[in-house]
């Protein structure tokens, strides 16, 4: 099964289900309007303290995300505040 997404930018992103999603900082804000470039490069820089430490990579300079497992990972960090 695929999906596509239209970025805002007007180019088209095929996924599929079985891959993961990594996308630059400037791919994921097209898509998701929250949170803002300076908000995911703020959560890169404190990753290790706020525990996003598994979402994120680096090629260069370039930020890389790893999509799904950003949103699990905000998830969890929802769920022990509910506890």
């Amino acid at each position: 099964m695929s999906y596509f997404y239209k970025l805002a930018n007007g180019v088209t992103y095929k996924h599929m289900a079985t891959e993961k999603r990594y996308w630059t900082v400037t791919q994921f804000c097209a898509y998701y309007a929250w949170p803002t470039k300076a908000g995911m490069r703020f959560r890169f820089a404190k990753r290790k303290e706020n525990g996003y430490d598994e979402a994120f990579l680096r090629d260069g300079k370039r930020i890389i995300i790893d999509v799904d497992r950003f949103w699990e990972l905000l998830r969890e960090k929802q769920n022990k505040k509910e506890e």
